[in-house]
C-alpha cells in the first residue's frame, strides 16, 4: 500500500507537470521560416533562416533557439548558438530572428525548437513542401543586390552552356544576412548601379559580412563605374573587387 502511495505521488505531479508544459508551450507560436536569400541556396552549403515567433498576448516568450534537418546521410543534425544566447519576445509581440543550417537533401523538413528556462518547449515542423526546393551543390547562384542591370539578357545568351548561372535579385535590404558565412551558396554577387535603394538601407553589419565573404572567396562585380552610389562604395570600400 505505501508502494502505491508513493508511485501515486510521483506520477500525478509528473502528469500534472508534463499538461502544464503543453498548454504553456501552445501560448506560444513559430509563426514562419524564410529560408535562404531571395528564397535561394543549395544543399551541403550554410543557408540563412530567418525564424518569427509570436508571443502569447499575456505571456512573453524566452528561450534557446534551435533549428534541425537531415544531412545528406540522413542523419537528423540539430544547430544551436551559443549555449548563452537566448531569444526573447515580449508579450503580444512578435521577432525574427536570423539563423544557419546546412541543408542535406534538395526537399528536405525544417525543426524549429524553443526551450525554455522552465523545460516547456515550443516546436514546429515545416514540411519539405513549406520550404522553397534547394538547389543542387554545383549549382552556380549570381545575385543581384538592387535593381537588374542587364543580366538577364547576358544569361540568355548563355542558354546552350551546361554551367549558367541561376540568377536572382534582392530588393529589400532584409533579405540580406549579415553573417558572411550565409552567403556561402552564393558564387558571384552583382552591385546594381541606378537607384539602388537595397545598399542604403543595409546595415553596417550587412557590409562587413560582404566584405569577408570577399576575402574568403566570394566574386563581386560592380555596376557602371559612372554612377556610384554611398552605399555601393560603403561595399567596394570594405573589400576588393576582384
Amino acid at each position: 500500500m505505501r508502494s502505491r502511495h508513493l508511485l501515486l505521488r510521483i506520477l500525478i505531479p509528473a502528469i500534472l507537470g508534463l499538461l502544464g508544459s503543453v498548454a504553456r508551450a501552445d501560448l506560444a507560436a513559430i509563426s514562419e521560416v524564410t529560408v535562404g536569400i531571395g528564397d535561394r541556396y543549395k544543399v551541403g552549403y550554410w543557408t540563412p533562416v530567418w525564424v518569427t515567433l509570436t508571443a502569447d498576448a499575456k505571456v512573453p516568450l524566452e528561450g534557446k533557439l534551435s533549428l534541425s534537418t537531415r544531412d545528406g546521410d540522413g542523419v537528423q543534425v540539430r544547430y544551436q548558438y551559443a549555449a548563452d544566447l537566448t531569444v526573447s519576445v515580449p508579450a503580444g509581440q512578435s521577432r525574427t530572428f536570423l539563423r544557419g543550417v546546412k541543408f542535406g537533401r534538395v526537399q528536405a523538413e525544417l525543426g524549429v525548437e524553443v526551450l525554455g528556462g522552465d523545460g516547456n518547449m515550443t516546436r514546429r515542423v515545416f514540411s519539405s513542401g513549406e520550404l522553397p526546393t534547394a538547389g543542387l551543390t554545383d549549382t552556380e547562384l549570381m545575385l543581384t543586390i538592387g535593381q537588374s542591370i542587364g543580366e538577364n539578357d547576358w544569361l540568355a545568351e548563355q542558354a546552350s552552356s551546361a554551367t549558367v548561372p541561376r540568377h536572382y535579385q534582392v530588393s529589400d535590404a532584409a533579405e540580406l544576412p549579415n553573417d558572411w558565412l550565409l552567403y556561402e551558396a552564393v558564387d558571384t554577387m552583382i552591385i546594381a548601379t541606378a537607384n539602388n535603394d537595397v545598399l542604403e538601407k543595409m546595415t553596417d553589419d550587412q557590409i562587413r559580412a560582404i566584405g569577408l565573404w570577399v576575402q574568403m572567396g566570394g566574386r563581386l562585380q560592380p555596376g557602371s563605374t559612372r554612377q556610384r552610389s554611398a552605399g555601393r562604395q560603403r561595399i567596394t570600400n570594405s573589400a576588393p573587387l576582384g
